[in-house]
């Protein structure tokens, strides 16, 4: 017995009945149905797609009922011998859910991967951005234009908030209180927070939507305005990448804002459960993970400070 998958290219393709090719379309449909955002669908596309193109490649079964650890194992491999160790520990996570949701949809009795263990992803320092080359970049911004006021708003916005590029590029004009210094952004999960952020960037902010009012695109709901449009994650990135050159710093990409907002906070003497509270983070092991740079430095302090040694 077969059914269809709808194909953009061509006839539909018809594949047995159980194949994971077929399947994935029913996962994905879940995937929507349950408000998962698009980057997250898009991951876990990609890595049920790269699992089903190695199956085909290597000569192995692609029915969902004759896939096996050795098989899902071997895939994992063949990732660890081109790629990063994060990356392999990217797609074991997504496939881990793509054959849960097969079991909770009774196309499986259990899942392959039932014994397996993630490639353990080594714990390293996340870099961040030196302040005083972010001065720089800011100093690009200096003569007044459109361009100009925007980027200055964003950067300082990113950086005083801490909130991922999809989380600012993702506010509207009714999410941002200037006055008030806070904005409403959709995190992970689309649960709501409110960030806050200072003065100066209140000021950055207020000098974008005045210029803003002369925009084209001025009609938009969406914050951020580029020549086509509501900007993009993509368009943050080139702008940043553009800055960075501009000023002659190594290139700073968005989510090296929040490592540096996480570190400084750290430095300033913030608490953890404040930093977890503004990041909209869950689980405090990405505290450790984003602060460890930070931490070290701390630790030094506290013991020079305690001079422990010079008590004998």
């Amino acid at each position: 017995m077969t059914r269809s998958t709808p194909s953009t290219l061509g006839p539909p393709a018809t594949y047995a009945l159980g194949d994971v090719r077929d399947l994935t379309e029913s996962f994905l449909t879940a995937l929507e149905a349950q408000a998962k955002s698009p980057k997250t669908i898009k991951t876990y596309s990609e890595a049920v797609t790269q699992l089903t193109a190695f199956l085909v490649a290597q000569g192995m079964p692609t029915e969902a009922t004759r896939i096996t650890r050795e098989h899902v194992e071997a895939f994992i491999v063949s990732i660890l011998q081109r790629s990063k160790i994060s990356t392999a520990n990217n797609r074991y996570r997504a496939l881990q859910q793509f054959f849960k949701f097969l079991v909770e949809e009774g196309e499986l009795t259990a899942s392959p991967m039932a014994n397996m263990k993630a490639p353990k992803v080594p714990e390293e320092p996340v870099a961040h951005v030196d302040l005083a080359d972010l001065k720089k970049v800011l100093k690009t911004c200096a003569v007044r234009s459109f361009d100009n006021l925007r980027d200055e708003a964003m950067i300082r916005f990113l950086f005083d908030t801490g909130v991922r590029s999809a989380e600012m590029i993702g506010l509207t004009l009714d999410d941002l209180d200037v006055r008030g210094r806070c904005a409403t952004v959709l995190g992970k999960g689309r649960r709501p927070r409110t960030v806050e952020f200072g003065a100066k960037t209140s000021m950055a902010l207020d000098r974008y939507l005045r210029a803003r009012r002369s925009h084209r695109f001025a009609g938009s709901p969406w914050l951020w305005l580029g020549a086509r449009g509501p900007m993009t994650d993509s368009g943050v990135r080139q702008m940043l990448e553009r800055r960075s050159q501009a000023a002659g710093v190594p290139h700073i990409h968005p989510h090296a804002l929040r490592h540096s907002q996480a570190t400084e906070h750290m430095r300033a003497g913030g608490s953890e459960t404040s930093l977890m509270r503004n990041m909209g983070w869950r689980s405090p092991q990405m505290i450790r993970r984003y602060t460890a740079a930070a931490a070290e430095e701390l630790a030094r302090q506290e013991h020079r400070r305690m001079a422990l040694g010079d008590q004998l």
